[in-house]
This record gives C-alpha cells, sequence and structure tokens, in this order.
C-alpha cells in the first residue's frame, strides 16, 4: 500500500477507536441512569439481566477497541517503513492505556452501581425536607 493509503487507514481506525468509546460511553450513562431511575421497580433477577447484557455489551466494544487499535498501530509500523512523519503524536499509546482502564473501570462501576446504589424514595425526601 502507499503511504496515503496506509494514512486513510490509520484515521480510520482512529475513527472507529472514537466511535467504539462514544457508544461505550452512551450505554454506560444510560445503564446509570435507567438503575436509578428504575430502582425500585427492579427486582434482583431483572438487575441481573440487566447487568449480563450490558456486561456483553461492553465486553464486545472493548475487544473491538482493542482490535482496531492493534490495526492501527500494525499501519503505523508499516507506514514506518516509508519513513513518513508519523502521524499521531507520542501520547497515543497513553491515551489508549487510559481508554482502557476508563472501559474497564467504568464497567464494573456501573454494574456495581446498578446493585448497590438505591434511590431515596419520594416521601422520605419530602419529609426531610420539611
Amino acid at each position: 500500500m502507499s503511504p496515503y493509503e496506509l494514512s486513510i487507514l490509520v484515521y480510520e481506525a482512529t475513527a472507529a477507536i472514537d466511535s467504539i468509546f462514544e457508544t461505550w460511553m452512551a450505554a454506560t450513562f444510560a445503564l446509570i441512569v435507567a438503575s436509578h431511575v428504575a430502582d425500585d421497580k427492579m427486582t434482583i433477577s431483572t438487575k441481573l439481566f440487566v447487568a449480563i447484557l450490558y456486561f456483553a455489551c461492553a465486553a464486545l466494544l472493548f475487544f473491538r477497541y482493542i482490535n482496531f487499535a492493534q490495526q492501527t498501530f500494525q499501519y503505523l509500523s508499516e507506514l514506518a517503513k516509508y519513513d513518513v512523519n508519523r502521524i499521531v503524536n507520542s501520547d497515543a499509546q497513553y491515551i489508549g492505556l487510559a481508554r482502557r482502564l476508563v472501559m474497564i473501570i467504568g464497567t464494573v462501576g456501573s454494574i456495581i452501581f446498578l446493585f448497590v446504589a438505591t434511590k431515596k424514595s419520594d416521601a422520605n425526601i419530602s419529609q426531610r425536607d420539611t
């Protein structure tokens, strides 16, 4: 492949990585909001079902993220053979590590939040305010 084609592939893989991370964030915040709003209506079996679905979604997105990250670095190493200036900055590996940590910690934390966080009833809040 030519350096131009490799550069395009790097940008496309980077865009896919960003899209995957944004999808994971949307799913995570949806889980947090839904578990907060519907906590008093959810049984333990419903929470378990939601947790399994969320974990499966998060795992799928995480593995897709890893796949595109590996492709990106493969394209960059091929691009280096052409002695072309590096497209991404040297902090890319730290950004990738930070994203992985955020995805792992965020997934685990969201599942814990689903089971631990409880919403106070409106009656308790109104009694406290008076």
